[in-house]
């Protein structure tokens, strides 16, 4: 059996140099991989390691870029509607 490597919240924070909200959005979006041991939330290593690897946060940067250009877009054919 293959030992998991992980880390705590706190040591996630720390390595991060992240608050604990931008660390739960880290894992709600899918950019970490949190293992559940009992009560306790983890973070897997290698989500770590790929996340720095990456160049910080540019995943989370991506989704909301895509996010704002779908409200920017929903807007711009509400505007046109109205115009119609």
């Amino acid at each position: 059996m293959k030992a998991l490597s992980t880390k705590t919240i706190p040591q996630t924070m720390e390595l991060l140099n992240l608050c604990q909200a931008s660390v739960y959005k880290l894992i709600n979006n899918g950019t970490l991989h949190k293992v559940k041991l009992g009560t306790r939330t983890m973070v897997k290593t290698q989500s770590i390691n790929d996340l720095i690897e990456s160049g910080g946060s540019e995943t989370v940067f991506e989704k909301k870029t895509r996010t704002l250009k779908k409200t920017k877009t929903k807007k711009v054919r509400t505007r046109q509607r109205a115009r119609t």
